[in-house]
């Protein structure tokens, strides 16, 4: 037999079950991980992986053979192009031949909803052993980080 207590309780947890599900966005990943890209040596040399937990992304790149960089550089970690152009979201050093991955983490609520999806794409330019660009390039991407809004 139903109670006023056991309807009430009964209507709190509907209440709650709707408020949860109004309150929580969510993202979403088109891919988990890719290497498409170019360099300047004529081929693809580095792969990028993300994933998600709750709004935080977390993404790699590594050198798709896992080797050590051997030149040193700087990765950065751009959003909308991997060109020269594109928003830098982070920056990394790359030490020759100590490095073999980089990663960032984010929080995806620090961008406005309206502005999403988002392309994340990794650049690295080497640099000579005095530290000045030397024309080397590589870029990874996109993986496409898409919002779904509350119900």
């Amino acid at each position: 037999m139903f109670t006023i207590n056991n309807i009430i309780k009964l209507l709190l947890v509907i209440w709650l079950g709707v408020i949860t599900q109004t309150v929580f966005a969510s993202y979403e990943l088109d891919r988990n991980s890719t290497s498409d890209g170019a360099s300047l040596w004529g081929e693809s040399i580095l792969q990028m992986t993300a994933s998600l937990d709750g709004s935080n992304i977390t993404v790699t790149v590594l050198k798709i053979d896992s080797s050590f960089f051997t030149s040193s550089g700087t990765m950065y970690l751009k959003v909308g192009s991997y060109q020269v152009f594109g928003s830098d979201r982070d920056t990394g050093s790359v030490v020759a031949n100590v490095t073999n991955k980089l990663f960032f983490t984010h929080n995806l609520d620090d961008y406005d909803s309206s502005t999403y999806p988002k392309e994340f794409y990794f650049r690295y330019e080497s640099m000579d052993v005095k530290g000045n660009p030397d024309g080397g390039w590589a870029w990874v991407g996109p993986i496409q980080v898409s919002y779904n809004a509350p119900a």
